[in-house]
């Protein structure tokens, strides 16, 4: 009796492991797959111009969020923040106009500490511009006034 049942745990073991060996390597199947999948950022920036060209605004989000993600994990400020304005420009297109605010502050902060002046105008002009049509008309000219100085 003993041996039947040490014979029946045995297998069952064997069972256990072989289906525990068999998740993992399909895991790592799918994980691999998708980070194959990420990177390609020019495939991204291929999908984010259709979508827009096609007036995809939606689509164009995901694959923004996403972009700003995968240039997260590489550590590529730059590129997350040129993303996070182009992410505030679709905003607005879609009458999201304080989230197109609170995007396009990220990146007006980062804009200044990094000394980018260009980018620092850009982004002051486009705020103003977005709170003048939230009818904060305060905020829109402080912005106007900061494009002055700049």
């Amino acid at each position: 009796m003993s041996a039947t049942i040490s014979f029946c745990s045995i297998i069952a073991f064997i069972f256990y492991c072989s289906i525990q060996a068999f998740t993992q390597d399909t895991a790592q199947v799918v994980k691999d797959s998708f980070e194959v999948v990420l990177l390609d950022p020019e495939s991204f920036q291929r999908e984010i111009e259709e979508n827009i060209t096609a007036h995809k605004y939606q689509e164009a989000v995901s694959v923004l969020l996403t972009t700003i993600e995968y240039f997260k994990q590489e550590n590529e400020l730059d590129k997350v923040y040129y993303y996070r304005f182009v992410l505030s420009r679709i905003y607005m297109y879609l009458g999201m106009l304080q989230k197109a605010v609170n995007t396009l502050e990220y990146c007006h902060v980062y804009f200044k500490q990094e000394n980018r002046d260009l980018d620092v105008v850009r982004s002051q002009h486009f705020l103003a511009y977005l709170y003048k049509k939230l009818g904060n008309t305060d905020m829109a000219l402080y912005f106007l006034g900061l494009c002055e100085t700049s």
